[in-house]
């Protein structure tokens, strides 16, 4: 498509029933061939796992019956710290979790079932490791919370294992609908909706991160991007599929950040909110 010649599709079928909610790597680094990484299938095992499931679509336009999917019936299982989806009750398949302040307001979808938009891949520029960045919502002790997990693979490989995890706090807020990037520095930020049925306490959109050099598996102190003022009513529940963070290629340092929120109550009247953020320590090489 980029050479100005006719899209193809390879398509391979899957009905084993395992492999669903499939996430593709998004590139934040330009020039990558070669197979495509694939992550998902948490869902797989009620009402949580101890893995994230890997998948490799290695595609041969030239000889379409060459192309291949390795991770099918999950054989490509990375380990990860163990974790409960974001169920209500846990256990019970049933993700419509999330409370809002406003009385008969709607219990919004926490899309625990699936890995969150985006799988962001950044890839080292001195041939030093990928990095694969993505979350999920998972259940806390009185909530639900953003995990997110940091994988890594040499150059080359599509051999992913697991390098940190981190987790929001659990402190019987809502955090929900997250998505997450690294920089060229290896700062990472998170960027995720808050809510819950106290006072005031409207679905919102905060972020909070690591800068490089934090201990493995920290997750810095949140601030609010945008503050919400009214809670979704009538709305079958569904909230913002999805959000995103993503990396600006024009410095490889400057986030944005895009998600959703209320200015009042309302049924459908949501609006959004684009965010840039940075952090101070990821500027010019010293060879740029």
């Amino acid at each position: 498509m980029r050479a100005g010649r006719h899209a193809r599709q390879i398509c391979i079928l899957d009905d084993s029933g395992f492999d669903d909610s499939m996430l593709p790597a998004d590139d934040d680094t330009p020039g990558r061939t070669g197979p495509e990484v694939l992550l998902g299938a948490i869902d797989n095992f009620l009402p949580g796992d101890s893995h994230v499931y890997e998948f490799v679509f290695t595609v041969d336009f030239k000889e379409p019956e060459n192309s291949t999917l390795a991770g099918v019936n999950g054989t490509m299982p990375i380990n990860v710290p163990a974790f409960r989806l974001a169920l209500c009750p846990p256990g019970a398949f049933n993700t419509f979790c999330v409370p809002q302040p406003t009385p008969g307001s709607d219990l919004l979808d926490t899309l625990g079932d699936r890995l969150m938009y985006r799988l962001a891949r950044f890839v080292d520029a001195d041939g030093g490791p990928q990095h694969f960045l993505v979350t999920q919502t998972v259940n806390d002790t009185a909530a639900v919370g953003a995990r997110w997990y940091e994988f890594r693979a040499q150059q080359h490989s599509t051999r992913l294992s697991l390098y940190q995890s981190g987790q929001t706090p659990d402190d019987k807020h809502y955090r929900w609908m997250g998505s997450i990037a690294m920089d060229k520095h290896g700062d990472i930020a998170l960027g995720y909706s808050r809510s819950s049925a106290r006072e005031e306490d409207f679905p919102s959109i905060y972020f909070s991160g690591q800068t490089a050099g934090d201990p493995l598996g920290a997750t810095e102190r949140e601030a609010p991007i945008k503050r919400g003022h009214g809670s979704q009513l009538k709305s079958f529940g569904r909230w913002g599929d999805y959000s995103s963070m993503a990396l600006d290629g024009a410095d490889s340092c400057t986030f944005w950040y895009t998600n959703q929120y209320y200015p009042a109550d309302g049924t459908r009247a949501w609006a959004t909110w684009i965010a840039s953020l940075r952090f101070p320590n990821c500027g010019p090489d010293e060879a740029d």
